[in-house]
């Protein structure tokens, strides 16, 4: 077995092993110097008097420990502020360190100001009593938990993915986490997963330019020597130091040799994650730090067509596999960004390989029983040719839909596109529709069928534009203050939409208009939590004195209660006039105003085919250019406020 983690350590200390896993330490530690090594430190360490548990840490009342490791212990916490139950983590105090101490708060805050779906929120960052402490989510269970059952490669590969986009965000804010494990994954209400414990993150520093397979890039420090020497003795006494820094099997070889760390060692531990959950293994095990990193310079991994389970791993998966664990970094991806389109591009071939088979499946049938099996490989070939020819078309298409601006070109290549999907739902009918994975579009999906609009189609570009909105709407700079100022308010808005029969998530406009501000006010002179101009305001029985009146004259777009009633009132009208399945449009109509909605439908209207299936509906209009820029984006703003605002706890709200 690879060298046991530092939390098993403890745990073995404090005799909490049990069973077959304490015999499998025990025998071990017979063989392994460095864990023995460990052991002898973690024993000194339990042997130092225990710190009193307070009942209170900041502003967060502790219920009892979850959780415990080298930097400290994580207990069960409730925030009375919010009513939220949370995960606190109360990290050793050092009184000799302090420097080290106020680095490590420093680290927090940044940590907490990366707000990404992906990585687990950290609410606040404090300290007392010269213990530095971190409020954050409370996770059910871990990515490891998750993959102990049985799962699909696809499934498999849509959770590494989303974690994977949660270390990218790291790595854009300048921090490398050294500890990516499937354990450090936790997956949240709805099996969002997001990257945690980023206690082994360092500050940034820069690698010499002239190292060998390494960058002149911003990186993170390793724990032991940046000595760049080949000598084999000093590369095994730096493992040694460094053996205790992350998990062993999911180290990188330069964290090994404690040289200097950028964000290529986290990218190897994401696909020595990765090559684990698909084929149940290390990619490569050794007894100890130093034996590792020998078999790292001499072996490659073992890359099998089949996974744990039996289960088919594509060529190009595996050539992902095979160059993420590559032993020099150079000779890796070069972001995380590139290892996740690798990622995704390899998920697609994947599915489209399943789908040819099933294809293939089917056509063999029936050129059997036409007696056509002698000419079958040929039709076989030429119908998979024209498969992907109308693939690589219709994407061809969306590309220059989404680059013209001159409205008979869009309106040709529109239909040109109709065609083409036409011919694409000829080909693939009778096959079964492919079950949505997307957690983001199974929301979406749910929500247009609150708003009666479930018949709507949802193409991949859709879910994107949300998921980015989404992203945006979580790093404002006061979404805390905004998300007080919702629960404060939401019983005086939710009411006046439900009184008109609407769902009260539209409630929500109020998130994308004014931040829920009562008192927000525009250059152009809207006003109020729905961002109502005066002659609106008005028509909808709003109060609004004059602009040349006092600063202090009545502004009932201001009232809470009667403004979200005129939305209301002014959403309903819009749903009456577009239908009650146009739920998209009438947002839109909502930015737009109805009159430049009606424009925009009257030109579509004089179009040939204009009122065919799909076309009277916002992504058309959308893909058409037939709204403002401000418009097409504002629509995804309002439903990345819904998706948030109705899970907020899945999101770290």
């Amino acid at each position: 077995m690879s060298c046991v983690s530092a939390d098993s350590l403890q745990r073995f200390s404090q005799g909490a092993l049990q069973g077959e896993r304490l015999a499998e330490v025990e025998r071990h530690l017979d063989g392994c110097a460095d864990c023995r090594a460990l052991l002898a430190q973690a024993l000194r360490d339990d042997a130092a008097p225990e710190p009193r548990r307070p009942n209170q840490v900041g502003a967060y009342w502790l219920e009892e420990p979850i959780g415990s490791g080298g930097m400290g212990v994580v207990y069960a916490a409730r925030d009375p502020r919010l009513e939220r139950a949370v995960a606190l983590k109360l990290l050793l105090a050092d009184p000799d360190h302090p420097e080290a101490q106020a680095a490590l708060l420093r680290e927090a805050r940044a940590l907490a100001r990366l707000a990404h779906p992906n990585v687990l929120p950290i609410y606040e960052a404090g300290e007392q009593d010269r213990r530095v402490y971190l409020a954050m989510e409370r996770a059910q269970r871990s990515l490891a938990d998750w993959l102990l059952q049985p799962h699909s490669i696809d499934s498999i590969l849509e959770l590494f993915i989303a974690a994977g986009r949660g270390l990218e965000a790291a790595h854009q804010a300048g921090l490398v986490h050294r500890d990516f494990k499937p354990a450090n994954v936790l997956l949240g209400a709805q099996g969002r997963p997001m990257v945690a414990d980023f206690g082994l993150a360092r500050p940034v520093q820069r690698v010499s330019p002239g190292d060998p397979g390494k960058s002149d890039s911003p990186s993170q420090s390793g724990s032991a020597s940046e000595s760049g020497s080949n000598d084999n003795s000093a590369v095994i006494g730096q493992a040694k130091q460094t053996s205790a820094a992350g998990s062993l099997a999911y180290m990188s070889p330069e964290q090994l040799r404690g040289e200097p760390l950028d964000a290529r060692a986290d990218l190897y531990s994401f696909t020595a994650a990765l090559y684990q959950a698909l084929y149940g293994k290390p990619p490569l095990e050794a007894a100890s730090a130093a034996g590792r990193l020998k078999l790292l310079a001499t072996d490659s991994p073992e890359l099998s067509a089949r996974g744990r389970d039996g289960s088919r791993i594509s060529r190009p998966l595996r050539a992902l596999l095979a160059r993420g664990l590559r032993f020099e970094p150079r000779d890796r991806f070069p972001s995380m960004a590139a290892l996740l389109a690798a990622l995704e591009s390899a998920r697609y071939a994947r599915g489209r390989l399943l789908v040819r088979a099933a294809l293939t499946t089917t056509l063999l049938l029936a050129l059997a029983a036409a007696a056509l099996l002698v000419r079958k490989e040929a039709q076989l070939e030429r119908l998979a040719r024209e498969r992907a020819q109308l693939d690589r078309s219709i994407d061809a298409l969306h590309a220059q839909l989404a680059a013209e601006a001159d409205p008979a070109r869009l309106a040709s290549l529109d239909t040109q596109l109709a065609r083409l999907d036409q011919d694409a739902l000829r080909d693939t009918q009778g096959d079964r529709q492919a079950e949505v994975t997307d957690p983001l579009e199974r929301e979406l999906h749910a929500l247009l069928s609150r708003f009666g609009a479930d018949a709507y189609a949802i193409p991949p570009e859709f879910t994107a534009h949300v998921r980015d909105h989404i992203g945006r709407l979580l790093q404002r700079r006061h979404l805390r203050q905004e998300w007080l100022r919702k629960q404060a308010e939401w019983d005086r808005i939710a009411p006046a939409f439900r009184a008109r029969g609407l769902p009260e998530e539209l409630g929500f406009l109020a998130w994308a208009e004014s931040g829920f501000d009562p008192d927000a006010r525009s250059p152009s002179g809207a006003a109020g939590l729905f961002q109502f101009m005066p002659q609106t305001a008005r028509r909808f029985g709003l109060v609004v004195a004059d602009a040349q009146a006092d600063a202090g004259a009545l502004d009932e777009r201001r009232d809470v209660e009667k403004s979200s009633a005129a939305a209301a009132a002014y959403l309903a009208e819009l749903f009456t006039e577009l239908g009650s399945d146009s739920f998209l449009l009438a947002v839109a109509a909502y930015n737009r105003g109805e009159d430049g909605m009606r424009d925009a439908l009257a030109t579509l209207s004089r179009e040939p085919g204009a009122f065919a299936a799909g076309h009277r509906d916002f992504w058309h209009l959308y893909l058409r250019k037939l709204l403002p820029e401000e418009t097409r984006e504002y629509v995804f703003a309002v439903l990345a406020a819904i998706v948030v605002g109705t899970h907020p706890a899945e999101y770290g709200m």
